[in-house]
């Protein structure tokens, strides 16, 4: 047997394995005294899958997966652990977990479990594996050398001139005009991916500087977080990636994601004081506390901001206990609005946290932005059983809607590169609402499907 036939068998029993360690996990959620464990298991196993599909073509429902199970499983089981309402940072801002470790786990636990084993079920040949994505990098690079050079710049600076003019469009258009300005990603992409770019490395040095600036500025960096795993799909196709190196990229990930949180808490604190600091002082005041400061100082924060289990066990406390399940009326109002554009329906739900914790948690949200998440709908709606069906059906629409978008990349190479955009609001969609994921996906179809119109140059078909 060949070294590649060898190393397919290997991953293919692998991922055997994990789907019935996954099975088996499911089944020991009929044991409360586990759940602890079980969720720590749960965590751990979507970790090794990630590791083992890093160089293998493309991760995104494995990072999606460590990423739900990280904020709903394992962040909420940090705050039953070290942050329950005896503590006294957890009382001061009111951040306790506020269900029973039962209630919370005995519907989320199984909940995440199904959400991967709907991902990752019967996927022997996975149209995402190394064999096809390193096939399509292949081709693009071939296929991109016919785009021409102004083409891909006419775009990169209409994206910026969207972005400038965001605040001053109406509700109806900023939907369309934020593809518009996630376009710039693409970009990057098509200038990394082109031999020999004039001036290739001031472009995309220009590019990181205005991602950073924009980011101080607003103290939003919620899209250099979130774009960075779909930048790295991106940036590892088609390359052998080491186990050391899996680790080393996983390590610094994490590292990078917490000390980006804690600058973040920083800065925002800062200028609500009136202050405003440089990139420096702020990057050695969070090195220097995260040194001196003590557990729950540091940690924290990051369990704050990192917990999606928190909103979730909100809606567990309200529903039914206090209003009844709403039984998926103000999902299907929501999904029905997804195909008439806000021009012919003013009034229309829109996607995002304010009306969702108004009706799922009854918080009014006026100064920050939260959602329910795709969990915490699901069990609003329909409780136990519904809730799980209705998270399974959830898992198949991402996984359909991400197998079918690389076969047509498969028809059509170049459309690889829009993966950012286009799946930019679907990689953090378990802490906004199943709206925003309906919606950006299919709203982004329609954009291709204009962008393709509009500058055909830039989706060139296979070379022959």
């Amino acid at each position: 047997m060949t070294k590649t036939g060898y190393s397919i068998k290997m991953k293919f029993k692998s991922s055997k394995i994990l789907d019935f360690v996954d099975l088996g996990l499911l089944v020991f959620c009929v044991f409360p005294d586990s759940y602890s464990t079980i969720a720590i298991l749960v965590f751990f196993t979507g970790l090794f899958r990630l590791i083992l599909k890093i160089g293998d073509g493309s991760f995104f429902l494995e990072l999606l997966y460590v990423y739900t199970s990280f904020t709903c499983l394992l962040m909420p089981l940090f705050g039953y652990i070290y942050f329950p309402s005896s503590n006294g940072i957890a009382k001061m801002w009111v951040r306790f977990m506020p269900v029973s470790e039962l209630q919370y786990f005995s519907f989320t636990l199984p909940a995440v479990i199904l959400l991967g084993l709907v991902f990752f079920l019967f996927r022997t040949k996975s149209p995402d594996d190394a064999p096809v994505i390193n096939q399509l990098i292949t081709q693009v690079r071939k296929d991109i050398l016919t785009i021409p050079v102004k083409s891909i710049l006419t775009l990169t600076f209409i994206s910026l001139v969207a972005y400038n003019i965001s605040n001053f469009l109406p509700g109806s258009l900023q939907q369309l005009n934020s593809f518009l300005y996630y376009s710039l990603f693409a970009m990057l992409f098509y200038i990394i991916f082109y031999k020999d770019f004039p001036f290739k490395m001031y472009f995309v040095v220009g590019f990181v500087l205005f991602l950073v600036f924009d980011a101080l500025r607003y103290g939003m960096f919620t899209i250099i977080a979130y774009m960075g795993g779909l930048f790295l799909i991106l940036l590892l196709a088609g390359k052998r990636v080491y186990m050391s190196q899996k680790l080393g990229i996983l390590v610094i990930g994490i590292i990078f994601i917490a000390f980006l949180q804690l600058f973040k808490l920083d800065l925002r604190k800062s200028r609500k004081k009136g202050q405003d600091p440089s990139v420096t002082e702020v990057a050695a005041r969070v090195v220097a506390n995260t040194q001196t400061a003590k557990f729950d100082d540091i940690f924290f924060p990051l369990y704050f901001r990192m917990n999606q289990g928190f909103n979730i066990a909100l809606v567990q406390r309200r529903i039914p206990a206090k209003v009844d399940y709403l039984n998926g009326s103000y999902l299907a109002l929501g999904f029905a609005s997804a195909f008439v554009p806000r021009l012919f329906w003013a009034d229309k739900p829109e996607a995002g946290g304010k009306e969702n914790m108004r009706i799922y948690t009854g918080y009014i949200v006026t100064t920050w932005s939260t959602n329910v998440g795709p969990i915490g709908e699901a069990y609003g709606n329909f409780g136990y059983w519904g809730g799980w069906l209705y998270i399974m059906a959830f898992a198949a629409f991402i996984r359909f809607a991400y197998t079918k978008f690389i076969a047509v990349c498969r028809k059509m190479p170049i459309l690889l590169l829009w993966m950012p955009p286009l799946f930019f609001q679907t990689i953090y969609s378990i802490e906004a609402d199943s709206l925003q994921v309906f919606n950006s996906l299919l709203k982004g179809l329609v954009f291709m499907v204009i962008m393709y119109k509009i500058f055909p140059k830039l989706f060139p078909s296979k070379t022959q």
